[in-house]
């Protein structure tokens, strides 16, 4: 018992270490999340909160409905990179920037044809 959960803990964290403005604690049908949300995996989380390796850190609001964002701490920083290779929580953090980095250009784009429409 104890390897599964210390599996869906890992999993969650390096999910988090890629997503540092913070994921649900539990997904939802068409957004991510730390943990899926089903029956196995809320005590998991449950651990998690309480074993402090996540805190709250803004929220998201969707709808009606306002849903907590949680991020890693240093203590679930010392966790993940106990449990797994750092060169792999390193490699999937910078694959998240390369396309955060697509984003802004993008958005750069949109903003520069806005720019020019204004002048013309």
């Amino acid at each position: 018992m104890a390897d599964k959960l210390t599996q869906q803990l890992t999993e969650a964290l390096a999910r988090a270490a890629a997503h540092p403005a913070g994921l649900p604690l539990l997904a939802a049908k068409a957004d991510p999340g730390l943990f899926p949300n089903t029956a196995a995996a809320k005590p998991a989380a449950q651990k998690c909160v309480a074993d402090g390796l996540v805190r709250v850190a803004g929220t998201d609001t969707r709808g009606k409905a306002t849903r907590e964002l949680y991020a890693l701490t240093d203590a679930g920083w010392e966790f993940l990179l106990a449990q797994v290779n750092p060169k792999q929580v390193l490699e999937d953090f910078v694959r998240v920037l390369e396309a955060r980095r697509g984003e802004v250009g993008e958005l750069l784009d949109t903003a520069r044809r806005m720019a020019d429409n204004l002048q013309g």
